[in-house]
C-alpha cells in the first residue's frame, strides 16, 4: 500500500478527532493537487496531477473523465513600462505576471466534461477548485460536487479596458464550497454550459442606447442590426470592422472550454469567529471576544474595535478586525486590514497546513492590495489600469469572507469612476456590484444609495458640504443665486486642490487628464483673483508639475511624442493659456507660449500646392508631424496653437498676428468653397493640407472622414467639433483687419440654418433632439442645418458686443430673472451630484455637473465672444455676486451685490474695452431689478491705459449697483507696445561674487527704452541701473537682458525686490509684472575675482 493510501486509510480515526478537536492543523490529511503537464513546476506541498492522472484504487485519486491537454504558461519578464504612466487598456502580461506562480501558470483542459474523484473518509470537507488559464478567459463553467450544483456560470476572466465587455484576458478564479461526504467518495466535476450566456447575450440586445450621467445625451455608438454573438472577441479592435456586440453589464462569455488549475481539499472546520443568520458568533468563551461580538451585532463597531484589541488570541484578534474592516458602515479598512494582516503573515510559518486559515490569509492579502491599488491609484500615473485590476484582486472573494461586501464596493467603485458618463458597460458592471451589496443586507450604504439611487447625504470627512443659507438671506433673488454658483464652483477647486494635489502638483488622473481640470478651475479662480489663494497655488502647481512632467519638451515647448491634436495640445493649452490669464503679464508663462508660435512657423505650418497656409497634419509633436492619412488641417488643430493665441490677445504681437491672418485665409477660402457638394459657407472639419481637398485625404465626402489605424480625423460636426475655434479664428482675422470678409461663413450658416433646419430639431429649450437628427437623411440640406441648429443664437449674441453700431440701444445678454434661474440650477445639480465630482471621481477631464461654469459665464461673460472672460474683479473674495448684462468694445454694464457686511474697495477689469480711450464710469442702485441704474450716485473719468487695468470703485454692503463704462473719448487707434516684466525667478544672489543678477524680459510688441531697475532690500531701495534698449520677441523668441548689482549682504537670507520702470516713464501694456520679490539664501562667502582682462 502506498504512503499516501496509508495516510488516506488513517484518516478515518483523524476525521473522527478533527471533530473532536483533538487534531491539530498540522496533522490533518490534505488532498492538494496541482494540474498541470510532466514538465511544468508543481507547487510546494501539492502533489503532480497530469490529462493521465486517471483514477485507480492505489492511489485513491484521479480522473473519471480526463482532461484532453496539459497547459503551461512562462511568466513574462518585467516591462519597465509598467512602472511608468499607463493607459486605459491593461497590458495582457502585466496580469499573467501578477498572477503568475507554480500554481497558477499551468492547467489540464479540454471541450468534454473534466470528472476527478478521491477517495475520502465520511465527513465534512472544504473543497476548493482553481480554474482557469492565465492566456484566455475561461467562461461558463459549472461546477459540480458528488453531482450538487455548487457553483453556476464561473468566469475565470479579468477585464481589459473600460468599454469592451468582450475583451478579457485570462485570471485564476479559486471556488471554495462546503460538502458532505457519505459514501466515501468526493467527486469533483466542471462542466461548460453557456445557456445561461447566450440568453443574457440576447437580453442585452434590447436594452437602448446608454444615455451620458453627464451630458444627459444618447452615446454616439450605433447599434448593431441585430444581435451578433460570431462578434465577441472581436468587437470594435483592429481588423474587424464592424464587428459589434451589444453588451452594457457583466455577462460573462461563452464556453470554450474547460480548465483546472488546481484542487484543494481538506477536512472543513467552522471559523472560530463567523457570520450566521447576519450575525457574528465566536465559540470562544474569552470575555473581551464576547463584549466585541455584542457590540459588533449592535453597530458600534468603534467600540467592538477596542474590545478587539484586548483578545489575547492574535488569529481570533485579527479576524475581529476583518470583520469589522469588510463591514460596509464602518470606513476604517484602509487602517484595519494591515492591522490583521500583519498578525496573519506573523502566525502563517507555523499553520501551513491549516488550509483554513489560508483561506483567512489569502483573503486579507487580497483585500490589502485591492485597497492599495484604490488609494495609490494616481501614484504611477496608472490610474485606470489600478483601478480596473480591483475587480481581479476581489474575483474570488465569497459571501462567507469577512471582506466580500467591502471588496465588492472597492470594485463597484473602481468601474463606476472609470467611466464617468456611465455609458460603457464598466458602469453596469459597477452597478452589478452594488446590487450584490444591497441584496446582501446592506441597502443603506452610502455608495448603494449613491450609485442605486443617486442620492446621497453628508459623511464626514469627505461628503461634507457648506451651508451659504445665512449669507444668502434677505439678499435678492439673482444675487442669492449667483453667489452660491459663484461659491460651489470655488469649493470644487478647493476640494481637489486639498484633497488629491501631490507634491508635484499632479491630481491623480494622469498629468493628460489633470491639465484639463485647469480649463474649469483656471476660469474659476480668474473670476476674483483674491478669493482664493489655494485655487491659484494649485492652479500654478499643477501647471507647472506638468511643464516638468518629462512628457514636455521644454526647448520646444510643446508634447515631446507626435500625437492626435486633442490630446497633445492639451498639454500646452490647458496649463499656459489660463496662467496667462491668472498671473497676468508673468513671462515665464508667456515666454513659453511664444515657443508654440515658433513651432506654427517653422514645423507644423506651410503653404500648400494651392498657397493655402494650413497645418500639415493633425498630428502634432514638439520635433515632427504626422504623415500618410493624418495629413490633414482639422478644426481642432486651433487647439495646439491656443498658447500663441494667448499670446496675440495679450500684447498684439504683429509676427503672430500674421501666421493667424494667413491661417485664417486659408481656412475662409475652404469655407466658402462649394466643393464635393458642400453648401457656400459652411465650415468644414477637415482640409487635406496637400491640395486643400475638404473632408481629409481619402475621405469619401465633404463631411465623412477615413479612420484609418493610427489616424485621429473627424466627421463633420456642425456647430459641434471644435466649430467655436474656426470662429474665433475668423473674428481674430476680422479685429487685426477690420474686413469683413472674415465674417461671411458665420452670416451664411445662421441663414443655412434658418431656411433648411427642420422645427423638431430644435428642443424647448433651445438644445437639439439627437433623435430626431439622426433620422434626417446625411448629407441633406436639412441634415446640415440641423447640426447647425444652435447657431443663428450663438452667432446673434456675438453680434450684439462685436459690432456695437448695428444695436443702437444696448442690448442684454440676458436677464437678471434668467441668470438666477441658470445660477439656481448649476447650484442644484452641485448639491445633487458632489459625490461623483469629488471622492467618486478619477476623470480629471471629466469633472462637471450639469450648468457647471454659469456663475462663471454670467460674471465673467467667458466664451460669450471668445474664450476669454470679458471682465473679472478685484478686492471682493468670495462674498459677492455679479451679473455681465452688457457689453461690446466701448461700454459694458454690470449689476453687483456685496454679500459681506462690509463696504468694499473694489475692482473690475474691463477686457474687452478699447485701451487707449476715455470712459465714464457710473455707479448706483437698481431697485427693481430691471439691470438699469436709478440714480447715478458715482460718476468719475477712467482713462484706461493698458490691458488688464483695475478700474476701482466703492461697492457698499447689501445694495443692489449697477456699474456702467462708456467711452467718451476717442482713442489714437491700436499702438503697440512694449512690457517690461520680472519674475521671482529672475532675482538670484551669486554670493561668490557679492552681486545680485536680475533678468528683465520685455514681453511686448515693441521695444522698450531705458529701462529703470530699481533693487530693494525690503523696503529700502540700495540700488538703481539703467538699460538702454530691451528689444520686442518680434522673432519669437524670448527678449532678455541681464544685470547685476553689487550687494553686501548682511545676514544669511536677503528680501530681495526689483523695481522695473519705478517712475512710470514707460507706456506699456500692463504694470503688474513690473515688479518681483524673492527671499535669497546670502552666504557668506570670500570674494572670488575674475583675472585682470
Amino acid at each position: 500500500m502506498s504512503l499516501f493510501r496509508c495516510q488516506w486509510a488513517a484518516s478515518t480515526v483523524l476525521g473522527l478527532a478533527l471533530l473532536m478537536g483533538m487534531v491539530r492543523a498540522e496533522e490533518q490529511v490534505l488532498f492538494l493537487f496541482d494540474m498541470g503537464s510532466e514538465q511544468s513546476p508543481v507547487a510546494p506541498g501539492y502533489v503532480r496531477i497530469t490529462p493521465a492522472s486517471v483514477f485507480s484504487d492505489s492511489t485513491g485519486y484521479g480522473w473519471i473523465k480526463p482532461p484532453e491537454k496539459a497547459v503551461d504558461v512562462e511568466k513574462p519578464k518585467w516591462d519597465k513600462s509598467w512602472d511608468g504612466p499607463g493607459g486605459q487598456v491593461i497590458p495582457r502580461d502585466i496580469i499573467i505576471y501578477k498572477e503568475h506562480n507554480d500554481l497558477t501558470r499551468d492547467a489540464v483542459a479540454g471541450k468534454s466534461d473534466l470528472v476527478f474523484e478521491i477517495r475520502v473518509p465520511n465527513g465534512e470537507y472544504r473543497v476548493a477548485v482553481t480554474i482557469g488559464d492565465l492566456q484566455r478567459p475561461i467562461c461558463s463553467e459549472q461546477i459540480y460536487i458528488n453531482d450538487t450544483l455548487v457553483a453556476r456560470d464561473v468566469d475565470a476572466n479579468h477585464w481589459v479596458r473600460r468599454g469592451a465587455a468582450d475583451e478579457q484576458y485570462g485570471f485564476p478564479r479559486k471556488v471554495r464550497a462546503t460538502a458532505k461526504v457519505v459514501d466515501g467518495r468526493l467527486r469533483v466535476r466542471v462542466a461548460g454550459d453557456d445557456s445561461g450566456f447566450r440568453e443574457r447575450f440576447l437580453k442585452e440586445f434590447d436594452k437602448p442606447i446608454p444615455i451620458s450621467y453627464l451630458a444627459n445625451r444618447p452615446g454616439r455608438t450605433q447599434k448593431p442590426k441585430e444581435p451578433d454573438l460570431s462578434a465577441w472577441g472581436k468587437s470594435e479592435r483592429p481588423g474587424n470592422p464592424g464587428a459589434k456586440v451589444w453588451v452594457w453589464e457583466d455577462i460573462g462569455g461563452p464556453f470554450t472550454e474547460n480548465s483546472i488549475m488546481a484542487l484543494e481539499v481538506y477536512p472543513y472546520v467552522a471559523p472560530p469567529l463567523r457570520m450566521e443568520s447576519k450575525r457574528l458568533v465566536s465559540t470562544s468563551g474569552e470575555a473581551a471576544l464576547r463584549t466585541a461580538v455584542e457590540l459588533f451585532n449592535a453597530g458600534k463597531f468603534a467600540d467592538a474595535e477596542k474590545e478587539f484589541d484586548k483578545v489575547s488570541d492574535d488569529y481570533l484578534k485579527a479576524l475581529g478586525y476583518l470583520w469589522l474592516a469588510g463591514r460596509p458602515e464602518y470606513e476604517e479598512e484602509g487602517r484595519l486590514v494591515p492591522k490583521a494582516l500583519a498578525i496573519l503573515e506573523k502566525l502563517a510559518p507555523g499553520r501551513q497546513r491549516d488550509m483554513m486559515f489560508q483561506e483567512t490569509l489569502e483573503n486579507a492579502r487580497r483585500m490589502d492590495k485591492a485597497i492599495y491599488r484604490f488609494v495609490n491609484r494616481a501614484k504611477q500615473q496608472r490610474t485606470y489600469n489600478e483601478l480596473i485590476m480591483i475587480t481581479g484582486e476581489v474575483k474570488s472573494m465569497q459571501p462567507e469572507d469577512p471582506t466580500y461586501y467591502k471588496g465588492l464596493i472597492y470594485a463597484g467603485r473602481a468601474m463606476y469612476m472609470i467611466i464617468p458618463h456611465r455609458w460603457t458597460f464598466a458602469a453596469g458592471v459597477g452597478r452589478q456590484m452594488f446590487e450584490r451589496v444591497r441584496d446582501g443586507g446592506f441597502p443603506d450604504n452610502r455608495f448603494v444609495k449613491w450609485y442605486l439611487e443617486d442620492t446621497w447625504t453628508e459623511h464626514p470627512q469627505d461628503w461634507i458640504y457648506r451651508d451659504y443659507s445665512a449669507l444668502k438671506r434677505n439678499a435678492p433673488e439673482w444675487a442669492a443665486q449667483i453667489y452660491e454658483a459663484y461659491n460651489r464652483e470655488l469649493d470644487l477647486a478647493e476640494w481637489w486642490i486639498l484633497n488629491r494635489q501631490t507634491p508635484d502638483g499632479a491630481l491623480g488622473g494622469g498629468w493628460g487628464d489633470d491639465v484639463e481640470i485647469l480649463r474649469s478651475f483656471g476660469s474659476f479662480g480668474s473670476i476674483c483673483p483674491d478669493a482664493s489663494d489655494i485655487i491659484l497655488a494649485g492652479v500654478r502647481k499643477l501647471a507647472e508639475g506638468a511643464w516638468n512632467s518629462g512628457s514636455i519638451d521644454k526647448d520646444a515647448g510643446y508634447f515631446a511624442d507626435i500625437g492626435d491634436t486633442e490630446h497633445s495640445g492639451e498639454w500646452t493649452a490647458d496649463t499656459l493659456v489660463p496662467m496667462i490669464r491668472i498671473d497676468y503679464g508673468n513671462p515665464v508663462f508667456l515666454e513659453r507660449a511664444l515657443k508654440t508660435g515658433r513651432l506654427m512657423r517653422d514645423l507644423w505650418m506651410a503653404e500648400n500646392s494651392k498657397g493655402q497656409f494650413l497645418m500639415r497634419s493633425n498630428l502634432l509633436g514638439a520635433l515632427g508631424v504626422g504623415r500618410g492619412n493624418s495629413r490633414n488641417d482639422s478644426r481642432i488643430n486651433y487647439r495646439p496653437a491656443l498658447p500663441a493665441r494667448a499670446v496675440l490677445w495679450y500684447n498684439g504681437l504683429p509676427t503672430l498676428q500674421k501666421l493667424f491672418v494667413r491661417w485664417a485665409d486659408a481656412w475662409l477660402e475652404a469655407a466658402m468653397s462649394t466643393d464635393r457638394g458642400k453648401p457656400r459657407g459652411i465650415i468644414p472639419q477637415e482640409i487635406v493640407w496637400e491640395d486643400g481637398t475638404l473632408g481629409g485625404v481619402g475621405s469619401p465626402s465633404w463631411f465623412k472622414a477615413t479612420h484609418d489605424p493610427g489616424t485621429v480625423n473627424y466627421d463633420w460636426e456642425g456647430g459641434g467639433g471644435y466649430h467655436d475655434f474656426i470662429v474665433d479664428l475668423f473674428l481674430l482675422a476680422f479685429d487685426a483687419t477690420g474686413d469683413r470678409k472674415y465674417l461671411a461663413p458665420m452670416e451664411l450658416e445662421a441663414a443655412y440654418v434658418e431656411q433648411h433646419c427642420p422645427r423638431n430639431v430644435l428642443g424647448p429649450n433651445g438644445e437639439i433632439n439627437a433623435l430626431e437628427l439622426r433620422k434626417l437623411p446625411e448629407g441633406s440640406p436639412e441634415w446640415i442645418a440641423g447640426h447647425l441648429a444652435t447657431w443663428p443664437r450663438q452667432w446673434e449674441r456675438i453680434r450684439k458686443i462685436k459690432f456695437s453700431e448695428e444695436f443702437p440701444e444696448q442690448a442684454d445678454l440676458w436677464s437678471l430673472k434668467e441668470a438666477a434661474k441658470q445660477a439656481r440650477e448649476e447650484a442644484e445639480w452641485a448639491i445633487k451630484r458632489w459625490p461623483h465630482v469629488t471622492t467618486e471621481c478619477i476623470a480629471t477631464d471629466r469633472v462637471y455637473w450639469p450648468g457647471m461654469g454659469n456663475a462663471l459665464r454670467f460674471m465673467t461673460g467667458m466664451g460669450v465672444v471668445s474664450p476669454e472672460p470679458v471682465v473679472t474683479y478685484r478686492g471682493l473674495g468670495r462674498e459677492f455676486a455679479a451679473v455681465l448684462l452688457a457689453v461690446n468694445d466701448s461700454s459694458l454694464r454690470v449689476a453687483l451685490y456685496n454679500l459681506s457686511g462690509q463696504e468694499k474697495m473694489a475692482a473690475i477689469v474691463p477686457w474687452l474695452l478699447e485701451i487707449g480711450s476715455e470712459y465714464e464710469l457710473r455707479i448706483g442702485p437698481d431697485s427693481d431689478d430691471n439691470g438699469r441704474i436709478d440714480q447715478v450716485l458715482v460718476t468719475k473719468r477712467v482713462h484706461l491705459q493698458y490691458r488688464g487695468q483695475e478700474v476701482e470703485f466703492q461697492l457698499p454692503s447689501r445694495q443692489q449697483q449697477v456699474l456702467e463704462m462708456r467711452k467718451i473719448g476717442q482713442s489714437g487707434g491700436t499702438v503697440l507696445a512694449p512690457d517690461v516684466a520680472i519674475s521671482a525667478e529672475d532675482i538670484r544672489f551669486v554670493p561668490e561674487h557679492h552681486r545680485v543678477e536680475v533678468m528683465v524680459h520685455n514681453v511686448g510688441a515693441s521695444a522698450a527704452r531705458n529701462v529703470v531697475v530699481s533693487l530693494c532690500e525690503g523696503d529700502h531701495e540700495i540700488a538703481r541701473e539703467i538699460i538702454p534698449n530691451v528689444e520686442a520677441p518680434m522673432q519669437l523668441d524670448p527678449q532678455v537682458v541681464r544685470i547685476s548689482f553689487p550687494f553686501n549682504a548682511r545676514s544669511e537670507t536677503a528680501r530681495l525686490r526689483v523695481v522695473l520702470d519705478p517712475d512710470g516713464q514707460i507706456e506699456e501694456i500692463t504694470k503688474r509684472n513690473n515688479q518681483a520679490e524673492r527671499v535669497c539664501d546670502t552666504p557668506a562667502v570670500s570674494l572670488r575675482r575674475h583675472s585682470s582682462p
